[in-house]
């Protein structure tokens, strides 16, 4: 059977057709099941070049027939050969020519037409799109769609015909495949709901296999109905059971589907930025939400968690969806009285905490992060005062996981009051933004963390300049905590810090008590007198930029003097 193209092969085919099969009709049967064969089967020697010899041969009956009524019934979307012929049309390379022969030849049968399901549309379209196709199989589905589209009513008549091959069991799953996959682009509501049902059994055999590879032919044939998820159209996703079938998808992990060359998992196939930004409005993504970041926190596959989080972060989401998601967290305890809260704190600090809370808190990490890559996001201000409140319960907890998130919170709390000082005005920022500036005191003071003290010392910065007072009631606590550890460390960013916090903190105390000169210049004496006593612990590089800093800023006309008195005083 290998050696197809030799005459003597054609001759005994040729003659084992005319005595064993007989009818015209029997023939295209066989070679339509030789058309349609599953490459994946190698235990039978059917190979491209014996699929080559079977379009020759089909293309030389149907051009013997043709001007006879007799084959109009190959036409017929029952019959196999339409469907059989979408196998090596979507295989490509040289199958391709030989296949749009076999159409060409169907498309010339007298009285094809006639007959009530016949598919001599489709033969059309494909004949017309030949190239496109040839250069790009994904052309196919949306030349159906096209012409769909052009001919309404005999359009969603032929889709229906041809749509029933796919729901028939009879049919060679393979070749069920190839229609489905020639239909990706069409989402009725009726092709939809007879999916749903098919994608459940498949995934009740994926469930059932606990991480065995899944078939070849059926991964291909799920694989075909959980990408219309991603698709331009959302059709599947409201439909009933649609919804349902989405998720679980997405919480199935195991990587058992094989796609061509791939191992996937029915929840990567499903999870998508397009599909969360269909969601965008509607309640419904705060559930997937929350089926991710309970995925990512629980999976012990890196891979999976990587992919979820990449996908997490392409999310844009309200401030009021936010607080939605962190209201189902078990992180900020609700107390009666203040010896409750006393309590309870003092037995958080000797136990450990229970895994529930662990996966809120780092879930609630996960969610900060998505923060921190947010640009768009609308009311940031309203994410502030539930911050600082996290803050405060995270300064009670002693583990590492508990210092990175305050780390985390700290950022997310600075770039939230960056982008609320791009979309306020000072009035409004003051109004809205809850800041607690005793609380971001009380990180600094409380922690041994450099990176803490350094993201805690740019928000004060920056709050000098809408909560001066409050910032102000803690000056000599910020800068005797800059002379005592940050003035002692020798890298750029934390230098970069001191240099924000001067610029922004020294003018807000001048203008504070300027109508008080006594006690501006005690105050600015115990600021300065913080620097020169770190003198000696200053690497020499720095110590030029920084009291040029220190000193432009309180004003050289007015205050050089201060300094250079302390110096001497040294």
């Amino acid at each position: 059977m290998q050696n197809t193209n030799s005459t003597v092969c054609n001759g005994l085919l040729k003659s084992i057709f005319n005595e064993k099969l007989g009818s015209v009709r029997n023939k295209i049967y066989f070679l339509s099941m030789i058309l349609g064969w599953n490459m994946e089967n190698e235990d039978v020697g059917i190979d491209r070049s014996l699929k080559l010899w079977a379009l020759n041969f089909t293309s030389a009956i149907l051009a013997s027939e043709s001007s006879s009524c007799s084959l109009s019934w190959v036409l017929d979307a029952k019959e196999p050969l339409v469907t059989s012929l979408l196998i090596p049309i979507c295989e490509g390379s040289f199958l391709c020519e030989a296949s749009y022969k076999v159409l060409q030849n169907m498309h010339s049968i007298v009285g094809g037409r006639l007959k009530s399901n016949n598919l001599s549309m489709l033969i059309e379209e494909i004949l017309s799109k030949k190239e496109e196709i040839n250069a790009d199989i994904s052309y196919l589905p949306l030349a159906v769609e096209m012409l769909v589209n052009k001919n309404k009513g005999e359009g969603a008549h032929m889709i229906d015909v041809l749509f029933t091959c796919v729901t028939d069991n009879g049919v060679p799953l393979h070749i069920r495949s190839a229609v489905l996959y020639s239909l990706s682009k069409i989402n009725s509501k009726k092709i939809l709901m007879q999916l749903i049902p098919i994608g459940n059994s498949y995934l009740d055999e994926i469930a059932s296999l606990k991480g065995t590879l899944f078939n070849v032919t059926k991964s291909t044939f799920l694989y075909y109905i959980l990408i219309r998820f991603v698709s331009e159209n959302s059709a599947f996703l409201e439909i009933k059971g649609g919804w349902e079938l989405f998720l679980r998808s997405l919480q199935m992990p195991d990587s058992v589907l094989q796609i061509q060359d791939k191992i996937l998992s029915p929840q990567q196939l499903v999870i998508n930025y397009k599909v969360l930004q269909k969601l965008s409005n509607s309640e419904k993504l705060l559930d997937v939400l929350e089926i991710l970041l309970t995925r990512i926190v629980r999976t012990n596959l890196s891979v999976e968690a990587s992919k979820l989080s990449k996908e997490l972060k392409k999310i844009s989401l309200s401030a009021s969806q936010i607080i939605s998601l962190w209201n189902k967290y078990n992180i900020i305890p609700k107390f009666k009285s203040v010896q409750e809260a006393r309590a309870k704190r003092l037995k958080r600090q000797r136990e450990s905490l229970p895994q529930s809370n662990i996966e809120d808190l780092q879930k609630l990490g996960l969610i900060i992060e998505l923060i921190g890559v947010m640009e768009d996001l609308k009311n940031p201000s309203m994410l502030i005062g539930p911050i600082c409140e996290y803050l405060k319960v995270l300064m009670e907890m002693e583990s590492s996981f508990a210092d990175t998130l305050q780390q985390q919170m700290l950022s997310v709390c600075h770039h939230l009051m960056t982008l609320c000082k791009t979309q306020l005005d000072k009035k409004e920022f003051i109004k809205q933004c809850k800041l607690n500036v005793a609380l971001i005191v009380q990180c600094i003071r409380s922690s041994v963390n450099p990176d803490i003290h350094r993201r805690a010392l740019l928000i004060l910065a920056l709050a000098a300049e809408y909560f001066p007072d409050q910032v102000l009631h803690n000056i000599m606590a910020i800068f005797t905590f800059m002379g005592t550890s940050l003035l002692r460390r020798d890298d750029a960013y934390s230098f970069h810090v001191i240099h924000l916090t001067i610029e922004s903190i020294v003018p807000a105390l001048i203008k504070a008590e300027n109508a008080e000169p006594k006690v501006l210049l005690k105050k600015l004496s115990q600021v300065t007198q913080v620097f020169v006593d770190a003198l000696p612990d200053l690497a020499e590089h720095r110590r030029l930029p920084l009291f040029t800093q220190l000193a432009t800023t309180l004003g050289v006309s007015q205050y050089l003097w201060l300094l250079t008195h302390m110096f001497q005083e040294m």
